[in-house]
């Protein structure tokens, strides 16, 4: 990966946590144990 990329992508995560809130494309995850579980929706 380019450091343009890179640079972009730090860029693109820094403005998405200044969401207000979590949208329906957005959502955060931290601390998660099961990482595959993340976006299965069949598990909730």
């Amino acid at each position: 990966m380019s450091i343009t990329s890179i640079e972009y992508l730090q860029s693109l995560v820094r403005e998405l946590v200044k969401l207000p809130t979590e949208t329906e494309w957005v959502e955060f995850k931290c601390n998660n144990k099961e990482p595959q579980l993340i976006g299965d929706i069949s598990q909730h």
